[in-house]
């Protein structure tokens, strides 16, 4: 069955779809209708204030095991928690950044794409609402066997516009509980 979804509501049903465990969107412009898209598809959601407390949010989900997304207005904001990720090696780990280069929202247009290059994080990119989701579980698949974080990027335009979507089943989400590995996850020297 295909339904008319914008961007942002075919990555909340795409985290439905996945089992994602949590995911934590940044109060944005470009991410405006995320947190109430993905409580009606029934993932957790949580709003955070800043880029960096939404990647953290996330992260804490990934350690213990959970797919976690954090769909960020600015990857720059939170570049420090995004290294940290990974160094740790989080896997289930989803940054979703939404760019705005036609500058549709403001002044400043920064381009997630170097970020992800700078970091080595492979970085996946739709080009409309119906490639969201694929994308979306294509990166929590990759982030799963590398054992890495992985970037999608978003536009602002591919966050608004509608496209007809393939609607899958959802699945539940399930958390795998804390892995005690101290050379895996500890951020310090050994």
């Amino acid at each position: 069955m295909k339904r008319l979804l914008t961007g942002v509501e075919a990555l909340a049903r795409g985290a439905a779809e996945e089992g994602v465990g949590l995911l934590v969107t940044q109060r944005v412009p470009g991410l405006r209708g995320l947190a109430a898209a993905a409580r009606r598809e029934g993932v957790a959601c949580e709003v955070a204030a800043g880029a960096r407390l939404a990647l953290d949010l996330a992260a804490g989900a990934s350690l213990a095991g959970a797919r976690a997304v954090a769909a960020v207005g600015d990857v720059f904001g939170a570049a420090e928690s995004l290294q940290a990720a990974v160094q740790a090696g989080l896997s289930g780990l989803v940054v979703v950044g939404v760019d705005d280069p036609g500058l549709a929202e403001g002044e400043l247009c920064g381009d997630g794409r170097a970020l992800a290059r700078a970091l080595d994080l492979p970085c996946l990119e739709p080009c409309d609402a119906a490639e969201c989701g694929p994308h979306l579980a294509a990166a929590l698949s990759l982030s799963e066997r590398w054992g890495t974080p992985v970037f999608v990027r978003m536009t602002v335009r591919v966050a608004r516009t509608a496209r007809p979507v393939e609607l899958g089943a959802p699945r539940a989400a399930t958390a795998a509980g804390l892995e005690g590995r101290a050379d895996r996850h500890a951020l310090g020297p050994g």
